[in-house]
């Protein structure tokens, strides 16, 4: 779906979600267009949306819906909810590389993405390791902070001060940090201590 007929699509819907008095939520706009796994597309629209001054964000983290009838325009509230989430530099998702933790900057995420009571961060992947997972270089990833891991979980481990995307899987005294990708340079990590799991994975933001 081309961006300007989906920008379309996401004001018919949010017209209709208004004269209904339903809840508005990026993932209620994302499940009705069948783009259920392309929630970033939905956010994209909106911005486009908000360039294009169909809609407002105010400081509530509230958009006002413009809309155009005769010249006259309508304004008409509706929340949709989101937080201020720092992205703190890069991570391999190859071998092991130093992690940065300087914030490099804020977005905006919608809060249907967040748990209550956890904390978040973005990173940008930087390697091919995890291509299969649909986890590519230069994606912003989407992750909570995390002590602690179940087995199959993709998680942010710490290994000597580096970091890396990985997914986990624990066997007795070891613990194996697995890739999932097309490039057979990529292998299993094998750890038997000196591992500290900072994050888990929630999902991929795509590019910035």
């Amino acid at each position: 779906m081309r961006g300007k007929d989906l920008d379309n699509r996401v004001l018919n819907y949010l017209e209709l979600l208004i004269k209904a008095n339903n809840k508005i939520s990026v993932r209620s706009i994302a499940k009705w267009l069948w783009k259920i796994n392309s929630i970033r597309s939905i956010q994209l629209s909106l911005t486009r949306l908000e360039k294009a001054w169909l809609i407002l964000k105010t400081h509530e983290w509230k958009i006002e819906l413009i809309q155009d009838d005769f010249s006259i325009k309508e304004k008409v509230k509706i929340k949709i909810k989101t937080q201020n989430i720092p992205l703190i530099g890069s991570i391999a998702c190859g071998w092991p590389t130093l992690a940065e933790e300087n914030i490099e900057s804020y977005m905006s995420i919608s809060q249907d993405f967040l748990k209550d009571r956890k904390e978040y961060f973005l990173l940008r992947t930087t390697w091919d390791s995890m291509d299969k997972k649909w986890i590519n270089p230069w994606d912003v990833v989407l992750i909570r902070q995390e002590n602690t891991a179940k087995n199959w979980d993709i998680v942010v481990a710490l290994i000597d001060d580096s970091a890396t995307l990985k997914e986990i899987k624990m066997e007795y005294w070891i613990v194996k940090l697995i890739p999932h990708s097309t490039n057979p340079d990529n292998r299993v990590i094998v750890v038997t201590e000196d591992l500290i799991i900072q994050w888990i994975y929630e999902r991929n933001l795509g590019q910035f």
